[in-house]
């Protein structure tokens, strides 16, 4: 479960600054999606959590949504989403005046998050895989995305293009086509490498890279 995961190293994260900074806003997409995020990392949180507000994909309602948030005072604000208004609410946040730590999850990684973000992307701290970008064939498609599309290979893409690699590796390994021999396979816990990277696989036929957290610039 991508939020259970993704929640507790958040919450880790803001727990190991306790000492200095203690008081957490959650702004969360108004979706399943965000809602999961902020039931976990307030229950996980609990009385460091300062208040809680959804935010919908309209623009010309942040203003009022961050004024309330900015009203109780949070050290920081935990941010969830995945679309470009993620991007547009950070922004909104520091055009408001709002200079404490900023904290997201993997979905701030997307180009279209951080275009939207703008300058303001700077300094967010996020969640995100451990990729492995020292391996010459990491190398070669951050190169070749960066040269087609302008834009790095980041998270979102390796996932995307890994799991197409792993369905491949699948059916070279079972020599089948057939939808059932290639989920056995995934779904069955194992580590597997393809182009010098190792992924594990559990019994959902999840691939599991480590998630950390990271500071972003430009």
């Amino acid at each position: 479960n991508t939020s259970t995961d993704e929640s507790n190293i958040i919450t880790d994260f803001i727990k190991s600054l306790k000492d200095s900074l203690s008081r957490v806003g959650i702004l969360y997409h108004n979706s399943e999606f965000g809602l999961s995020f902020n039931n976990q990392i307030t229950n996980n949180l609990d009385e460091m959590i300062v208040g809680s507000t959804p935010y919908d994909d309209a623009p010309e309602t942040f203003k009022t949504i961050i004024t309330k948030t900015l009203s109780s005072t949070p050290d920081i604000i935990v941010v969830i989403g995945f679309t470009p208004s993620l991007g547009q609410l950070i922004k909104s946040l520091r055009e408001q005046s709002y200079r404490g730590m900023i904290v997201s999850n993997i979905g701030f990684s997307t180009p279209s998050v951080i275009n939207s973000a703008g300058e303001s992307a700077n300094g967010v701290f996020f969640v995100d895989y451990e990729l492995p970008i020292r391996t010459n064939h990491f190398v070669t498609v951050d190169s070749l995305s960066q040269l087609k599309y302008n834009t790095k290979f980041n998270s979102i893409s390796f996932l995307s293009y890994f799991t197409l690699k792993s369905i491949n590796y699948a059916i070279e390994h079972n020599k089948s086509t057939k939808i059932r021999d290639i989920a056995n396979f995934l779904n069955t816990p194992q580590k597997i490498n393809i182009d010098e990277i190792e992924l594990s696989l559990n019994r959902n036929g999840d691939m599991l890279p480590n998630l950390s957290v990271k500071e972003f610039y430009r």
